[in-house]
């Protein structure tokens, strides 16, 4: 790999093509070579000539994925007795513990004609059952419900799939065999709409890891289900935090550590400081130069409308992440004529009682 510091004697000349080739390799998907990351300028060889010792390689090593290195505790080359080779050794980490994580809707059920009358009678219903609620609490309450009735109706359709994808997998066997044994026009007809009907899964199975990874392209007809997936793969390892450097300079990786600095960073930072009127905190900064006019003002002042919502709603992006509720905006736009008067009331009543509920006052921080 180098040959500075891989290879000691000999000619100084390695496999050019080989190394291009894995070089290639690791560069496209994001390899390491764990041992040379850990010993940057390290010396030390995993081969040697028996004759007379006059050459020494390092030929043998672990190529793992980038996110993966902070799972590695140790990485060691150790001589053998009676060999030319040395061995390499990695010990790994693993046991991390992780909650369950977000839920997120899957906004391909908002075509589902099932799912969106589902929808429509559990907020009918909750209106109904909670009509003396606090207003706050009932837009809450309901997306409580929305919440749970979204992840049964998800949970049941994929058990539907996963047992149709193997129904469809069973009797493509058993058409294929048939037809191989007796040909028949029939047997190839009923073989041909059994694949279409595979196909037709694994393409709504390819449109959801598309949605996962978060491409902002597809070509129709586009097939490549492993660019797809090494995109989310990538977008999950960087979402998440293996090391950590501290302002002291000092290192961490340890998972507790890291969630402990991250949950001390957050609370100092939006910690309210006691003490300090809104007149001396604007008095830190000099006086805007401008200013709304009394019309702007007047806008400004009283409640929020619904149509004010509507507009804000409309010009939000699709395909973005939700807040701790789990419902992106999709949802909102679909369900508006519904939930918009729910949503309005409840802003409404924050502005009056001056604080926004628990729940408006949570964020996902990423």
């Amino acid at each position: 790999m180098n040959l500075d510091l891989d290879k000691t004697g000999g000619l100084p000349r390695t496999n050019f093509r080989a190394r291009s080739k894995l070089i290639e390799i690791m560069n496209r998907h994001d390899l390491i070579d764990i041992w040379r990351e850990r010993n940057l300028q390290s010396k030390s060889f995993t081969w040697h000539l028996n004759i007379d010792d006059s050459i020494h390689c390092r030929l043998d090593f672990f190529i793992i994925s980038n996110h993966m290195k902070n799972l590695v505790a140790n990485t060691l080359i150790t001589s053998l007795f009676g060999s030319d080779h040395s061995s390499v050794s990695v010990t790994l980490q693993i046991g991390t513990i992780r909650g369950k994580g977000m839920w997120k809707l899957n906004t391909s059920l908002l075509g589902d004609p099932v799912y969106i009358d589902l929808i429509k009678r559990t907020i009918a219903d909750t209106l109904n059952s909670d009509k003396g609620e606090n207003v706050c609490l009932l837009w809450e309450a309901c997306k409580v419900n929305i919440r749970s009735v979204s992840i049964s109706y998800s949970k049941s359709l994929a058990i539907t799939r996963r047992r149709d994808e193997q129904n469809l997998l069973d009797q493509i066997s058993k058409l294929e065999q048939q037809n191989a044994n007796f040909p028949s026009v029939f047997c190839h007809n009923k073989l041909t709409e059994a694949r279409a009907a595979l196909e037709a899964l694994y393409d709504y199975k390819l449109k959801g890891t598309v949605v996962h990874s978060r491409a902002r392209w597809s070509e129709e007809g586009e097939k490549n289900t492993k660019y797809f997936l090494n995109l989310e793969k990538r977008n999950r390892s960087m979402n998440s935090i293996n090391e950590l450097i501290l302002s002291s300079g000092i290192s961490i990786s340890a998972h507790s550590d890291i969630m402990g600095e991250v949950k001390r960073f957050y609370s100092e930072l939006y910690t309210k400081q006691n003490g300090i009127s809104s007149i001396d905190f604007c008095s830190n900064y000099s006086v805007p130069h401008n200013k709304l006019s009394p019309e702007q003002q007047l806008v400004c002042e009283g409640e929020l409308t619904l149509d004010e919502l509507s507009r804000s709603l409309l010009a939000m992006s699709d395909n973005k992440s939700p807040g701790s509720d789990g419902l992106p905006c999709e949802f909102y736009k679909k369900f508006w004529n519904e939930i918009g008067i729910l949503v309005l009331n409840s802003f409404n009543k924050a502005i009056q009682n001056g604080h926004i509920s628990d729940e408006q006052g949570r964020a996902c921080i990423q």
